[in-house]
């Protein structure tokens, strides 16, 4: 968990606010395929 949370910070300072997003999409964005939806989400504060 400790790498993850450090990943989120270092791409939020990256590329602002939805960096980490930005970052997860551009390297796993193209073996989802386009036609599935979210199904889940997680709530954070």
């Amino acid at each position: 968990m400790l790498r993850i949370w450090d990943s989120v910070e270092t791409w939020e300072k990256k590329m602002g606010s939805n960096g980490y997003f930005t970052f997860l999409e551009g390297h796993l964005g193209a073996k989802i395929p386009r036609d599935e939806e979210l199904k889940y989400a997680v709530l954070t504060s």
